[in-house]
């Protein structure tokens, strides 16, 4: 009895461990994207200590993956012996000794980590609380470890979110409130970076007809009021068409330019300019930025025409979201206009489109709304035509030119 007593308290201490480590790496990236003194409040030490584990949350998620990855590596030598004991104690079964005791081991593992992240989704403050206790002394002995591995592998983000560095346990859940595994808005983060990695210039760059350039002929009083209208930080410079972009001028280097020099070429102002292929991973791209230390890029097509540019800021938008300045007046690509009815901008991109509406655009030949209906029809729409698409129907509601400005879209199910 004493003997197995001995085993059972051993499987019970690796099933706790686990729950524990489980419920951490829970708890945590769910609170890390609440402000701290929000998330933590009150002076208990077990907040004092959790305020301490938070702010310092890259090298802690570092910390509790080597604590896991130790745990599993301990169980897995000692838990099928452990189960084969409990089985068979003096006998040398092969099934019992073997198989089973392996299985068993596995859902051992798997059940306490499932128990552990699922109460925790359900409490992470309380859970956060208490396993503070057990995490902290952990992480003063593994701190040191963790600090070598980051410079090993040169991570310059001391503070980036948990949420992030733990992609693999972002798993849909459902909490008190609006808690669940982990907070909506870092859903939607993790799953735009994966996202990211796959999308191509073309989905994010300003199309040619909305690019704001300024031919290099322009005298600098002119371009200093056009600049000052549009509002860009940087401007492409042509020569006669926007297809022979010149370079880039950046509206600072025009600021500093004196008076006495307003008469000078505008050309000895513009940097060179960066031209990436439309197919261009905006992943490569923004490595290529960052290296590069640009800001802008001119978009070319496989004939080496202008086909539109890309901003860091259109990358980092494809991230974290619509990133709006005083300079963008523009109102949202989707307006509701009654149930099942929308107001939508024909250059809206069609995954966009899909995933706000929760339909299904299908084209491997263009991007947008409007090239959809463009491909559709075989031809330029008029303003009020409706066109009608797997039970759905669209509305050419305006046209600039040859381009459609905006749609209305009616989703199934609802009556004119």
């Amino acid at each position: 009895m004493d003997s197995i007593t001995i085993l059972v308290a051993r499987i019970f201490i690796f099933i706790t461990a686990q729950i524990v480590i489980a419920g951490a790496m829970t708890a945590f990236p769910v609170l890390s994207r609440m402000h701290e003194e929000k998330a933590f409040p009150g002076e208990s030490r077990g907040r004092r200590i959790l305020r301490l584990l938070h702010r310092e949350r890259l090298h802690l998620l570092l910390v509790l993956f080597l604590l896991e990855a130790l745990l599993i590596i301990v169980a897995t030598v000692n838990l099928p012996g452990l189960f084969s004991g409990l089985l068979h104690p003096g006998g040398t079964n092969r099934i019992t000794t073997g198989f089973i005791p392996a299985l068993l081991s596995a859902l051992a593992i798997a059940v306490s980590f499932i128990a552990g992240a699922g109460f925790a989704t359900r409490k992470p403050r309380m859970v956060a609380v208490l396993v503070s206790y057990l995490v902290f002394p952990f992480f003063l002995l593994l701190k040191p470890l963790s600090v070598f591995l980051l410079k090993l592998v040169s991570i310059p983000f001391p503070d980036l979110p948990a949420e992030i560095a733990l992609p693999l346990f972002l798993l849909p859940g459902s909490g008190e409130g609006s808690e669940g595994f982990i907070e909506k808005n870092g859903s939607m983060l993790v799953r735009s970076i994966v996202e990211f990695g796959e999308k191509k210039v073309r989905e994010v760059m300003v199309p040619r007809i909305d690019v704001f350039a300024i031919d290099f002929q322009a005298d600098i009083e002119d371009i200093r009021e056009q600049v000052s209208e549009a509002g860009h930080s940087r401007v492409p410079i042509y020569d006669t068409s926007i297809d022979r972009i010149l370079g880039i001028l950046c509206v600072k280097d025009l600021v500093d330019t004196s008076c006495e020099d307003e008469s000078d070429d505008i050309r000895r102002l513009v940097r060179e300019p960066f031209f990436v292929p439309e197919g261009k991973k905006l992943e490569e791209l923004l490595r290529e930025f960052q290296m590069m230390k640009k800001h802008l890029a001119i978009v070319v097509d496989e004939y080496g025409g202008t086909s539109g540019i890309v901003t860091l800021e259109d990358i980092l938008e494809e991230i974290v979201g619509e990133i709006r300045d005083e300079h963008d007046q523009e109102g949202p690509l989707v307006r509701a206009m009654g149930e099942n009815i929308y107001s939508v901008e024909g250059r809206i991109n069609l995954d966009e489109l899909d995933e706000l509406l929760d339909i299904s655009l299908l084209s491997d030949d263009v991007d947008t709304l409007g090239g959809f209906i463009f491909d559709l029809l075989g031809r330029v729409p008029e303003e009020g035509e409706e066109i009608e698409y797997e039970g759905m129907e669209f509305r050419i509601d305006r046209l600039e030119g040859q381009r459609i400005a905006e749609v209305v879209v009616r989703l199934p199910g609802k009556e004119k």
